[in-house]
């Protein structure tokens, strides 16, 4: 049986549908928690545990100048105020939450594309 997988086929941020292109290769971190042992002067060792924040970067969306893309990415990057998101896998997997842009937003002119990065809370239904 074979398998879809990888690519995102479409996301939505705060009520706009953007594209994706389908030769990405996101990468989407759902852990809670960084670990990071510490060793005890007895020999025996400790556990700090750090919440983090959930990511997914490396997605390349496609940007239609005369709808207001560009302005629309804008205006999320520049919020002080999370957005929701809702991205959907090519298998139908969905992920859900309320992010931030983080990082770099550079459209590419020739390609009509943009690469996002994504922070905040996200989760797979």
């Amino acid at each position: 049986m074979s398998k879809a997988n990888g690519a995102f086929e479409s996301i939505v941020l705060k009520d706009r549908r953007y594209t994706c292109d389908a030769e990405d290769e996101p990468e989407v971190d759902l852990n809670e928690f960084d670990n990071e042992v510490k060793a005890n002067s007895d020999g025996t060792f400790r556990t700090v545990k750090t919440r983090k924040v959930q990511s997914i970067s490396g997605l390349n969306i496609e940007i239609d100048v005369d709808r207001g893309d560009l302005d629309h990415i804008k205006e999320l990057k520049g919020s002080l105020e999370s957005f929701s998101i809702s991205a959907t896998r090519v298998d139908g997997h969905v992920y859900s939450g309320s992010v931030m842009i983080v990082g770099e937003t550079k459209y590419n002119d020739k390609a009509n594309t943009m690469e996002i990065s994504l922070q905040g809370k996200i989760r797979m239904l």
